[in-house]
């Protein structure tokens, strides 16, 4: 979105800047009532590289970060953004 409409200020970013949380809240936003369940197995699997998560460990660092891949790939591919 910032790529197409504001092409100057896209040229100054890193994309350390962004966190799934940015992509979280243009997601709603927009009005979209659907966000990533990171309480389903299942879904955190399927935007998982690789799935292999077995178990909910929330408050733990390595689920904590692989849940956070798996809600960044799914606010990505919802936003069109795997293509980018």
């Amino acid at each position: 979105m910032v790529r197409r409409h504001l092409p100057k200020f896209h040229g100054g970013l890193h994309y350390r800047l962004l966190d799934v949380s940015s992509f979280k809240t243009v997601w709603k936003a927009w009005g979209e009532d659907s966000s990533f369940d990171k309480e389903q197995l299942d879904e955190l699997n399927r935007y998982f590289p690789g799935g292999g998560i077995d178990t909910l460990a929330p408050h733990d660092a390595l689920f904590d970060i692989q849940a956070s891949i798996a809600e960044l790939a799914y606010y990505r591919e919802k936003l069109g953004f795997d293509s980018l």
